[in-house]
């Protein structure tokens, strides 16, 4: 188990669509950046952007 997590810290995840979001985002972040850009890489991979998480009180809040 510890080999696998060692190979993913290292060569990082082996979801194709992951891999190809990161592959598009590092071009993009690289052109703004020729361009003068101030554009931080995690800025062009929207879908690895972690969602704002709530509770289950808070959610229930919002129905009512």
């Amino acid at each position: 188990m510890l080999d696998w997590i060692a190979y993913r810290e290292k060569y990082g995840t082996l979801d194709q669509n992951r891999r190809l979001e990161r592959h598009f985002a590092l071009l993009t972040h690289l052109t703004s950046k020729v361009a003068g850009g101030k554009m931080d890489l995690s800025d062009f991979m929207v879908y690895s952007q972690a969602q704002a998480t709530i509770s289950l009180e808070e959610a229930m809040a919002t129905w009512q």
